[in-house]
C-alpha cells in the first residue's frame, strides 16, 4: 500500500514538473515575442511619420494573413511592448495605427482586426466604423453597399 502511494506522488511530482516546464517554456516564449515586438517599435518609430505608417499598415496586414489564434499572440505582445514606451511614443505607435487602418484597411480588414485585437480596434476606439453603427456612417454605408455587390 505504501508503494503505491510513493509511486503515485512520484507520478504527481513528475506532472507538476511537467506543468511547471511548459509553463516556463511559454512564459521564455511570450518574453522572446515581446522584446521582438518592442524592438519592431522602435524601428517604428525611428521613421518618419508617414512611413511609419504604412509600416504599421504592413505589420497589421500581415497579421491578418495569420491563422487567428497566431495573430491574436503577436497582437499581445505589441500591446505587452507598447506599456514599456514612453507616454509620446505610445501614442505616435497609437496615432499611426489609427491612420493606418482609417486610411489604408478595408472594412473587412477592419473586420477582422477587430476579432484580433477588440480592445485597441473596436467601436469605442472608431465609432461609426463598426457594424453595429453602419446608420450613423455614410460612408460605411456606401462601403457596405459596395461589398455586398
Amino acid at each position: 500500500m505504501t508503494s503505491r502511494v510513493l509511486d503515485s506522488s512520484d507520478s504527481v511530482t513528475h506532472s507538476s514538473s511537467s506543468i511547471r516546464g511548459n509553463f516556463t517554456q511559454e512564459n521564455d516564449r511570450d518574453r522572446d515575442f515581446d522584446e521582438e515586438a518592442l524592438c519592431v517599435l522602435h524601428r517604428e518609430l525611428d521613421l518618419p511619420a508617414d512611413t511609419r505608417r504604412r509600416r504599421v499598415l504592413l505589420r497589421l496586414k500581415a497579421w491578418l494573413s495569420l491563422p487567428e489564434q497566431d495573430a491574436r499572440t503577436a497582437a499581445a505582445a505589441y500591446d505587452r511592448a507598447c506599456e514599456a514606451l514612453s507616454e509620446e511614443d505610445f501614442t505616435s505607435i497609437r496615432d499611426a495605427e489609427s491612420s493606418a487602418v482609417m486610411g489604408d484597411c478595408t472594412f473587412e480588414e477592419f473586420s477582422r482586426l477587430s476579432r484580433i485585437m477588440p480592445g485597441k480596434f473596436s467601436e469605442t476606439a472608431f465609432p461609426g466604423i463598426c457594424p453595429g453603427t453602419m446608420d450613423q456612417s455614410p460612408v460605411l454605408a456606401v462601403l457596405a453597399a459596395y461589398r455586398a455587390a
